[in-house]
Formats: structure tokens, C-alpha cells, sequence
């Protein structure tokens, strides 16, 4: 069976009216002898495409299923973190079938999607519900060519894409818990996880983990008062693909910024915090640290400051906000 041919779709995807061969054939580089049958697989694979003969060819709908091609055709061909994309239908967990790839010295820029995950987790080894075709569980392979002392930056940097994403989509206004939650309206709807290998140039790696609720509807009980979704929140359907390519897009930019210009990743999470200016209690280590967040640190970390005025730097932990619920 015939591959999807990303050109093809990308140009398809991008039309505002029919294509004629020729316009296609123009756009995508490929003769136009080729063309019909790359559309025929298309068509194959669920893609909904009109063919007139006065109006051209068109594509009308798309599968709702998660699709390799469809998310690749969706960013722009320079966008490195979307090298090779990969999707399962099901696996453990897409952080750990990332990191196997990243021991396999598997290239920057690869995605892991999964439409389920049997083995899903959070901060803490949590339990992360990834029902089939409900959300987007995914992982990107990095390796920065910065100290690994600013690879928790990442987080942040994740943590904004999904945020800017999710508020094109809808119009809402997420807000960025720290360390990595995406909070609507008091209830988490996405959640970024962090997981690094060190090692020498090129061989070290971060997975990030990034886990967004979209199509759920309801929650189990456990669940119900702490989480949402886009569905539960729009009472909209999403297609999956466009906003896993809008984070992706969003990710890309935010690694590249966050080398040379983090203050500016720092600006755009302070604009859209949850946590900043609140007191909050957090569990690092066997240490519990009172008192109210300031702002984040150069590292991405977070500022307290105590009762006493003093201030301290907390690079990581569980954050617990009193009004919060």
C-alpha cells in the first residue's frame, strides 16, 4: 500500500479552494501522473477528498484517528521537533518508548504518540487516565547542546506551548501551574512530564512528556472535581492532529528561544501563571517549604519568599495551593 505523502496532504490542507492537478503537480513537486494515485491512497487511509471537474480537488474531512502524516503535514518541513513522528495504537507509556528510542540513539526531534497508554504516569509516578482516542499522550526526544543544569527550563518551555495552543483553539484562557500542570478554570487539563538521560555530547537526552485531555466528556469519580478536558470546557470536538501540531510548532520555537533568551519564556509563563503571587506549601524532598510564590527563576525553578522575607529557590516538588481546592 501506497505511504501518505506529506506534500501532497500539506497542500491539501493548506488550499482554500479545489486544486487542479496542475496546481498540485506545482505545489508538491511531484508529476502529475503520480498524483492520483497518491490521492488514492489518501483516500485509503479515511481522508474525505472531493474530485470535480470544474472545482478541482479538494479535501473535505479528515480521519479522526492520529495519523503520522497528518500531524507531519501540519508544521511547517523546518520544524525540528517533528522529525520523525511515530504513532501506536497502544503502548505503556510514550515516555518510555521515547527513551528507549533515545538509547537507541534515535534523532532529535522524535515524537512518540500513542492513542492509549496502558502504563500512563504523572509527576511522582502518578496514574495518568489515557483512555483510546480521548486525549493526545505523546513524548519529544531532545538533546540540548546547553548545560544539563537549564534542561529543566523544558518544562516551562512545554508547559507554554500547550497553554498557547490550547488558547488558540479555544478562545479560553489556561493558566500554567508550576512545575507542570495546564489549569482551566481551577481544573487540570494538561500535564507535562520531564525525564532525563545524562550523558556525554550527543548522547544525552530529555524526553518531555506532555498528556492533554480533549474528547472526555466525564471523568471517572476520583477525577471528577480535579480534572477537565477541551470537550468538557468548549463542548466542541477538537481534531487531534492540528492541536498536537500547534504544540509541536509552539514546543519548537520555545527550545530554540529558551538557549538564548529564557527571560523571555519566563515573561510569557509569569503573564499566564497560576501560582505566582500565592502561598503555597511544597513537598521537596522530606522538607515541606511554606510561603508565598514570587516568580520563576533563571532556571525555571520556582522563587518562595518565607514569612521572614528571606527567599529561597525550589527547583522542584509538589506544590499545594490553598485555593486550589
Amino acid at each position: 500500500m501506497n505511504r501518505i505523502d506529506v506534500r501532497l496532504l500539506r497542500a491539501l490542507l493548506k488550499a482554500t479552494s479545489g486544486l487542479s492537478l496542475e496546481e498540485l503537480s506545482s505545489d508538491t513537486h511531484l508529476p502529475s501522473e503520480l498524483l492520483s494515485e497518491r490521492i488514492d491512497a489518501l483516500i485509503h487511509e479515511g481522508f474525505d477528498i472531493i474530485r470535480h471537474p470544474i472545482l478541482g480537488i479538494q479535501l473535505s474531512s479528515t480521519p479522526s484517528r492520529l495519523i503520522p502524516e497528518d500531524i507531519a503535514a501540519r508544521v511547517a518541513p523546518e520544524t525540528l521537533l517533528a522529525t520523525d513522528i511515530l504513532v501506536f495504537q497502544e503502548t505503556g507509556s510514550t515516555n518510555d518508548a521515547c527513551a528507549k528510542l533515545g538509547v537507541d540513539n534515535a534523532q532529535e526531534g522524535t515524537v512518540v504518540f500513542a492513542e492509549s497508554q496502558t502504563s500512563g504516569r504523572g509527576r511522582l509516578g502518578r496514574v495518568w487516565s489515557s483512555k483510546s482516542g480521548e486525549g493526545l499522550w505523546f513524548s519529544v526526544l531532545v538533546r540540548p547542546d546547553w548545560p544539563m543544569a537549564d534542561w529543566t527550563r523544558l518544562t516551562l518551555c512545554a508547559a507554554l506551548a500547550v497553554r498557547n495552543a490550547v488558547a488558540e483553539a479555544t478562545g479560553l484562557n489556561p493558566q500554567i501551574k508550576w512545575p507542570n500542570d495546564i489549569i482551566l478554570h481551577g481544573r487540570k487539563l494538561a500535564g507535562i512530564l520531564l525525564e532525563s538521560r545524562p550523558g556525554a555530547a550527543k548522547t544525552g537526552f530529555v524526553v518531555i512528556g506532555i498528556g492533554l485531555n480533549v474528547g472526555q466528556s466525564a471523568f471517572p469519580e476520583p477525577l471528577q472535581s480535579i480534572a477537565t478536558s477541551l470537550q468538557i470546557e468548549t463542548g466542541r470536538t477538537f481534531r487531534r492532529a492540528g492541536l498536537a501540531a500547534s504544540i509541536l510548532t509552539r514546543l519548537d520555537a520555545h527550545y530554540a528561544e529558551a538557549k538564548e533568551n529564557f527571560p523571555s519564556i519566563l515573561a510569557a509563563c509569569t503573564a499566564h501563571s497560576f501560582t505566582l503571587g500565592k502561598p503555597v506549601q511544597i513537598q521537596t524532598g522530606n522538607e515541606v517549604v511554606t510561603g508565598v510564590a514570587t516568580e520563576f527563576s533563571e532556571s525555571g525553578g520556582l522563587v518562595v519568599r518565607h514569612q521572614d522575607g528571606s527567599l529561597r529557590t525550589i527547583d522542584s516538588g509538589e506544590i499545594i495551593l490553598p485555593s486550589a481546592g
